[in-house]
């Protein structure tokens, strides 16, 4: 399946995507928890190895689930001020000079910030209006 490894980053989106590609994979193969945790923790290389090498000692791998170790993983590489800056870019959206397309982009990617608004189709159908 050829999975993407992750050697850090200073983008925040690249951690965001990596964990995106790496579920889809562990969705498919069905992993479970410890196989996600397995598998992420052998993909990680350079500095992203440094840092999970420093963290482990802090965890029980074995028992470790996988939502733990992406809340981990985002508070280091896609950080709660980020995320929330996302969301408030979601939130005040507004097409001003945007392209049709280039809105409707930005509202999709802006949508996995603020799940409980875009979940509801109503309040998802307003937001975009």
């Amino acid at each position: 399946m050829k999975p993407p490894e992750f050697d850090g980053s200073t983008d925040p989106m690249v951690a965001l995507e990596w964990v995106k590609a790496v579920e889809e994979i562990y969705d498919y193969l069905q992993f479970d928890d410890n196989d996600r945790v397995s598998c992420a923790i052998f993909l990680l290389t350079k500095t992203t190895r440094i840092w999970w090498d420093a963290t482990m000692v802090s965890v029980n791998v074995s028992a470790f689930k996988w939502q733990e170790f992406k809340d981990l993983f985002y508070d280091k590489y896609f950080p709660r001020d980020v995320r929330s800056q996302k969301v408030k870019e979601f939130l005040e959206l507004i097409k001003g000079n945007m392209t049709m397309q280039e809105y409707i982009l930005k509202f999709e990617q802006g949508c996995q910030f603020a799940p409980y608004r875009a979940s509801n189709d109503i309040e998802k159908g307003e937001h975009f209006l």
